[in-house]
C-alpha cells in the first residue's frame, strides 16, 4: 500500500545568491512495506521557480526534522542533505539517510507513542540558509519501522515449550486409527505404535558396574548380576500337563511328560529280574 500527503507552499523572500521569488512545490511520499526496509522514507519534491519553470539540475540544501507532538514539539530527530534537482527539477531524497544534527531516527516503539510532525526547509542554492516549505503531521508513519520487528513480535507471541494444548487442537493430518505422534526427526508426525530399537550408546550407565546385565525388577529396568536365576513351582505355567506328569527334556525344551518311576519291566529271553537287578546268563564265550 502506498500513501501519499500532498501540500502545496510558496515562499516569497530574498535568497542568499538574490534569486527573485522562489515557488516550491514538494510532495512527500511514504511508503507502506510488509517487507523489512532501512529506517527511513522517501520524501520527493518539484523545484520551480516564480514562474514556474523547473530548477533543473541545481544542487539544493534540505534539512529534515521530526518532531514530537504538534509543529513546535520537541525535536526528536534532524538532518540536513544535499540534493541534486533532475531535468525536470525532480528532487529525491530519503529522510533518515542524511547528516544527522540532532537526536537518533526514530524506532518502531517511538512512532507508535503520538503524533509526529515532518518539518521540512529548504536552501535552492545548496547552502544552509534553510526556509520553512511545511511542517505538517504525518497520517501515517512509515510502517517498514514495524516490519522490521514483527517476526521477534511473532515469536514474543508464540507457543513457548510449556504451553498446553487440548487433543482437539491438533488436527488429523493424515493419521490413521490407533496411531500415535512421533518425532520423525524433523517434526512430529503420525506412526504406528511399536517397539523402538535404542541405540547402545544411549544407554546410561546407572549405577552398572563391570559383568552386569539390565534385567526387569520387577518395577524397572535396572543392572543386575548376571547368572542363573530361580524359578519357584509356582512360577511354572501348566502348559498341558496331567496328573503325576513331570517335566523332561524332549530334546528341545521342557515339557510335561510321564515319570518313569514305578514302572514294571519283564525280562526278554537269556535275562532275569531280581528286584532291581537285571540278570543275564551268557557269558563272553557265548554259551
Amino acid at each position: 500500500m502506498l500513501e501519499y500527503f500532498k501540500f502545496n507552499y510558496q515562499i516569497r523572500g530574498n535568497i542568499k545568491m538574490k534569486i527573485q521569488l522562489l515557488t516550491l512545490l514538494a510532495i512527500a511520499g511514504f511508503a507502506t512495506a510488509h517487507a523489512q526496509a532501512p529506517n527511513g522514507f522517501p520524501y520527493q519534491a518539484a523545484m520551480r521557480n516564480v514562474s514556474g519553470q523547473p530548477l533543473a539540475s541545481q544542487s539544493v540544501g534540505l534539512r529534515f526534522t521530526l518532531r514530537e507532538g504538534s509543529a513546535s514539539g520537541t525535536i526528536i530527530y534532524r538532518e540536513t542533505q544535499i540534493k541534486s534537482t533532475s531535468t525536470q527539477g525532480m528532487l529525491v531524497a530519503t529522510v533518515g539517510g542524511g547528516t544527522v544534527v540532532q537526536g537518533v531516527f526514530p524506532t518502531a516503539t517511538q512512532w507508535a507513542s503520538g503524533a509526529k510532525y515532518l518539518q521540512v526547509e529548504a536552501d535552492a542554492t545548496g547552502g544552509s540558509n534553510f526556509l520553512e516549505i511545511s511542517n505538517t503531521q504525518l497520517m501515517s508513519v512509515p510502517y517498514a519501522s514495524f516490519a522490521n520487528t514483527s517476526s521477534s513480535a511473532n515469536t514474543a507471541n508464540a507457543l513457548v515449550p510449556t504451553a498446553t494444548i487440548a487433543p482437539s487442537q491438533i488436527t488429523g493430518i493424515g493419521a490413521t486409527a490407533g496411531q500415535i505422534l512421533k518425532w520423525n526427526g524433523t517434526a512430529w508426525a503420525p506412526a504406528s505404535a511399536g517397539a523402538s530399537t535404542v541405540p547402545l550408546t544411549q544407554l546410561e550407565q546407572g549405577g552398572a558396574t563391570t559383568g552386569q546385565i539390565i534385567k526387569w525388577n520387577g518395577t524397572a529396568w535396572a543392572p543386575a548380576n548376571d547368572g542363573p536365576s530361580t524359578i519357584s513351582p509356582n512360577q511354572i505355567s501348566q502348559s498341558g500337563a496331567t496328573n503325576g506328569q513331570v517335566l523332561k527334556w524332549n530334546g528341545s525344551a521342557w515339557a510335561p511328560a510321564k515319570d518313569s518311576a514305578g514302572a514294571t519291566l519283564n525280562a526278554g529271553t537269556g535275562l532275569s529280574i531280581t528286584g532291581n537287578v537285571i540278570n543275564s546268563r551268557w557269558t563272553s564265550a557265548g554259551n
